[in-house]
């Protein structure tokens, strides 16, 4: 590990961080990419991961990612002061009562994109005492592709991280929280729970769900994506994201996506009665509109 350390080291320093032991846990995309970062921060922390695949436990060993990677949960959690818990949203509340369990003085957080869900999965697990310390992370960066092999150093440098707690956590752990983001290069901001799943619904749940229908229906038309431009390829590329991420999320936001689906499926309606009427002139003024927004004009 000295070596890896010594090859690829960011510029942050990180003295929040220094003499203290970080689980991750969950070694895909977000959590391989966040080991490897923290493996390589000066005077960084010791990095314990653990995944429930044996194999990616033992990439992550040999890539230089974790300082061990243990067989057993228990053993990756015992002694750590941060736990970072990579999994999928459904799998949360689970990971969460084996954490509080087995490091019950550590900040946990979470790296999900819905924060509200996330949130209720604390509180469920710490109760009414509110035990323990949550922060809820979602770094707003990633890729399509996904597992240990797709983790990379420097996913999150300059990722704006949204950050929300329940009342219960300290100023401390919330402080610790910002410290460890920063030291990866990201930007943290505190957030309101609602406000920011409403965000995602429409700025990230709605271009995945566009994406991928799209590419469906270039499917049945019998396009393959070797058939298809820049253009194309721009537009579809979100399709490629795994679906077993994608479905805990879209189950939990389904009261706000739903109605941002009807208002696409409601425009292109709209533009398909303009098409067969004749009338262009309306498609382009909503082209026109779009063009401007994507320009810089914002909502107007």
């Amino acid at each position: 590990m000295d070596g890896a350390r010594a090859a690829a080291v960011t510029s942050a320093s990180s003295p929040a961080l220094a003499g203290r032991r970080v689980a991750v846990v969950g070694l895909g995309l977000m959590g391989g990419s966040l080991a490897r970062d923290l493996a390589a921060l000066p005077d960084g922390p010791a990095v314990v991961g653990w995944d429930a695949l044996a194999d990616t436990r033992r990439e992550a060993r040999r890539a230089g990612a974790v300082d061990d990677a243990p067989d057993a949960l228990d053993a990756a959690l015992t002694g750590a002061d941060v736990v970072v818990l990579a999994v999928p949203l459904d799998a949360l509340g689970p990971v969460l009562e084996d954490a509080l369990r087995a490091a019950p003085d550590a900040l946990l957080l979470d790296v999900t994109s819905l924060q509200a869900p996330a949130l209720a999965a604390w509180s469920a697990v710490a109760g009414q005492a509110g035990e323990g310390a949550f922060v809820s992370a979602h770094p707003w960066t990633g890729a399509e592709a996904s597992g240990f092999a797709a983790s990379r150093r420097g996913l999150y440098e300059g990722a704006r991280v949204f950050l929300t707690a329940p009342d219960a956590t300290a100023a401390e752990a919330r402080d610790l929280a910002a410290a460890l983001w920063r030291a990866l290069g990201a930007r943290p901001t505190w957030t309101e729970a609602d406000a920011h799943d409403r965000l995602m619904a429409a700025a990230s749940h709605l271009p995945q769900l566009a994406a991928s229908a799209l590419a469906d229906v270039l499917r049945e038309q019998g396009i393959s994506p070797d058939d298809l431009g820049p253009g194309g390829r721009d537009t579809t590329r979100l399709a490629a994201s795994s679906e077993g991420m994608w479905e805990p999320l879209l189950r939990a936001a389904a009261d706000l996506d739903a109605p941002l689906l009807r208002a696409l499926a409601e425009r292109l309606e709209g533009w398909a009665a303009a098409l067969e009427h004749g009338d262009t002139e309306a498609l382009g003024r909503a082209l026109a509109r779009a063009r401007a927004w994507k320009q810089g004009g914002g909502a107007r």
